[in-house]
């Protein structure tokens, strides 16, 4: 993922699904680590604070 940004920024997420190898419903990722970090189990905050 990071080789592919560095090329090109993302367009959309169709465009990370498409240039990413193994990524599938990113949306549905992104939501799932959103969730994690609300509930308190990340330490690591990528999405909130």
């Amino acid at each position: 993922m990071i080789e592919e940004r560095q090329k090109k920024p993302f367009e959309s997420f169709k465009d990370i699904e498409e240039r990413v190898k193994g990524i599938k419903n990113i949306q549905n990722i992104i939501y799932e680590r959103i969730i994690l970090e609300l509930s308190g189990k990340e330490k690591i905050k990528l999405f909130t604070i």
